[in-house]
């Protein structure tokens, strides 16, 4: 955000909530549209080292309701919030230079 728009923002937020840090980071719709991107190769990548991993339709009542999700984990595993998190750590000013990694084998140990 500009400085402009900083302060815009904070005019029109309640007293009590001024006090509070907020990331004033905006992604893009590039950025959303990248992540969306790598997050399909992610999940090949997924698939073809793993048979069991596959696409399904997540119909439970949380964070991924009605989103398309791999299965094949524990837990479902949206790959394009996988990689907008990754990203978000980035821009939060994580230096770790693989963090993509780190996470994609986080999520190997976690196949059932």
């Amino acid at each position: 955000m500009t400085e402009e728009e900083k302060n815009e923002f904070y005019e029109t937020i309640p007293a009590a909530a001024k006090q509070v840090k907020f990331d004033l980071r905006v992604q893009t719709t590039a950025t959303k549209c990248y992540a969306l991107d790598m997050g399909f190769y992610v999940a090949e990548v997924y698939m073809q080292h793993y048979p069991q991993v596959h696409w399904m339709l997540w119909k439970g009542k949380d964070m991924a309701f009605n989103k398309p999700v791999l299965a094949g984990f524990k837990l479902p595993l949206v790959p394009s919030d996988f990689v907008g998190g990754c990203a978000g750590k980035k821009l939060k000013g994580n230096d770790d230079s693989d963090v993509l990694l780190k996470l994609y084998r986080v999520w190997e140990k976690d196949l059932s």
